[in-house]
């Protein structure tokens, strides 16, 4: 299997259903999405009130100055291997080290899926995350909510950390200042 990064991702944001494209996936959302008038979630078949697409150029990439993020949606940041050290460690500082070099490792695999080298070294704060409770397939998992920081631009509503294309991670850049700097996606 090919694992990579997903161009279309689902999401419910404000009680409203909202699908994102990224790159080749914005081209096949703007293609076939007017054509949808109803929708199956689960069992129930829902109707499409409204379809509305709206285009845009997002700027992505690392930047000199540090820039506050909140999840709108848990971040589900760890695998097993590191829920079990998360779990574990007894130190705080620890912990949130942990979440640190995740959210930055999530931040270097969107430039890579999206063919940019990252050219110097990413730094984040993620001192005011906090665990959140999350289902994923019916099984309970260990999210994380609040705000964090970092040193790279990610376009507003894209989806970080696991499970992505079904609307876990999504963040919302909560310092608004041109950042000019970055890539165009």
């Amino acid at each position: 299997m090919i694992y990579d990064y997903p161009r279309i991702q689902f999401k419910v944001l404000e009680r409203q259903a909202v699908l994102i494209g990224l790159d080749e996936g914005s081209e096949l959302l703007t293609r076939l999405w007017l054509e949808v008038d109803q929708a199956k979630l689960g069992a129930e078949d829902l109707k499409v009130q409204e379809a509305t697409v709206q285009r845009r150029r997002a700027i992505f990439g690392e930047i000199n100055e540090m820039v506050t993020y909140r999840f709108l949606s848990p971040w589900l940041a760890l695998n097993q291997e590191n829920e079990r050290r998360y779990r574990t460690q007894q130190d705080e500082a620890a912990r949130i080290g942990l979440l640190e070099r995740v959210i930055i490792g999530n931040c270097l695999s969107f430039a890579k899926a999206f063919s940019h080298t990252v050219t110097f070294k990413l730094r984040a704060d993620c001192s005011k995350l906090r665990p959140t409770a999350a289902q994923l397939k019916g099984i309970s998992m260990q999210g994380f909510l609040g705000t964090f920081r970092i040193n790279f631009l990610l376009p507003d509503r894209v989806g970080v950390g696991k499970s992505v294309s079904r609307g876990f991670g999504t963040v919302l850049c909560l310092d608004k200042s041109n950042h000019a700097s970055g890539v165009k996606l």
